[in-house]
């Protein structure tokens, strides 16, 4: 009776901890799907709460089966593994982050800013911080040119790029200074384009990436492969929908590690 009454405290308080916290991160996985913003970094994390949640409901069923006690040790194995990589992956996201450049008399430099969607004519709430952060810093530094990139997403009539140059016009920025990459739709050709561009036009090497914090370090990677100065600047991002986009970006860091593209 001793025995079952310590199991069920233990059961109670581990339920405590991993409940609420797992359910609080389902939910907040679940909510950018409401706004439309559905991709594998929402998908995988509400797949993931849901395992922690009935793992830990059918956790008494799983120690009396002796193969699913087994699979259960190496998932927490790969677990604790994967917790260590991914700790790794996000402290190097908030490092790239947080490397803003210094403004240098004398150093030009090429603003890249990432692409990002659009709403018709008119850039949407996270590509509109992204292109406020790349203002502030081409005011600030006046020898700097720029590179906006995307091109033409499903159901639109413009390409995101152009949006962007449109944008930054309105907000200040001389027209001769902002170069358009219309052809991409990836993070990754963002940054291949944007590179023919600049090599085409004789562009400073010196790059600065502008994009949300959590995309930065992904920039920084793909474009390490083709210039060898790289800042970045960090766009302010919705605290709601970080879990998603961080949960996506180790698995694109992920992809652009292990299998990177030429």
């Amino acid at each position: 009776m001793i025995y079952i009454k310590n199991i069920n405290k233990k059961r109670l308080i581990s339920g405590l901890l991993i409940l609420p916290f797992f359910g609080i991160l389902f939910v907040l996985f679940i909510f950018p799907m409401t706004v439309g913003i559905t991709n594998f970094g929402n998908i995988a994390g509400v797949i993931f709460c849901a395992a922690v949640i009935l793992i830990w409901a059918f956790y008494p069923l799983i120690k009396r089966v002796k193969t699913l006690f087994i699979m259960f040790i190496i998932l927490m194995v790969i677990f604790a593994v994967g917790l260590f990589y991914v700790g790794f992956l996000t402290v190097n996201i908030i490092i790239a982050a947080n490397d803003e450049p210094e403004i240098i008399p004398g150093k030009e430099r090429t603003v890249i800013v990432l692409g990002c969607q659009i709403r018709g004519d008119n850039p949407s709430l996270m590509l509109a911080r992204r292109l406020a952060a790349a203002r502030d810093y081409l005011l600030a530094d006046e020898s700097a040119v720029c590179v906006v990139t995307g091109g033409i997403g499903q159901g639109q009539t413009r390409s995101e790029a152009c949006v962007m140059r449109d944008w930054l016009v309105q907000n200040g920025i001389s027209e001769e200074r902002i170069f358009l990459e219309e052809r991409s739709t990836s993070t990754f050709e963002n940054i291949a384009f944007a590179n023919d561009i600049i090599r085409e036009h004789s562009l400073p090497l010196d790059i600065v990436v502008v994009s949300d914090g959590f995309h930065l370090w992904r920039g920084r990677i793909i474009a390490g492969r083709y210039f060898d100065e790289i800042n970045s600047i960090a766009a302010p991002t919705q605290p709601y929908v970080l879990p998603t986009y961080l949960v996506r970006e180790w698995l694109a860091i992920t992809r652009e590690l292990f299998l990177p593209r030429n």
